[in-house]
């Protein structure tokens, strides 16, 4: 986060460089705590379920990411991820998108 921006706008900022969208509805499903591979401190992690955006469908606009792919919630919690906390992270976003609590975002967009 750059000095003197909320988590919200960080999102905003973030998303947009990395992918060209731009998020419009979103919810922050949790803050976590995880360490820091370049130093002995740790790092804080904010995420999102983004509901809706504005600007082109996604696309890899940079060399941090080889691959950009959507992923139904059933897809997203078989995949062989680096860290084991996703698998939880989808099976509760699963749960809101099924209660509704996550508006329409499970027919108009995929993970």
């Amino acid at each position: 986060m750059q000095p003197g921006e909320t988590v919200q706008s960080a999102l905003v900022r973030e998303v947009e460089e990395e992918i060209g969208s731009v998020p419009t509805e979103f919810v922050l499903l949790e803050t976590a705590q995880a360490p820091d591979l370049e130093s002995s401190d740790s790092r804080e992690y904010h995420r999102f379920l983004v509901r809706n955006w504005v600007g082109p469908e996604p696309f890899v606009r940079n060399d941090e990411h080889s691959e950009l792919r959507w992923f139904s919630v059933e897809e997203a919690r078989r995949l062989q991820l680096a860290h084991p906390d996703y698998l939880e992270l989808f099976a509760r976003v699963g749960s809101l998108l099924s209660s509704g609590v996550a508006g329409d975002a499970r027919d108009r967009r995929r993970m």
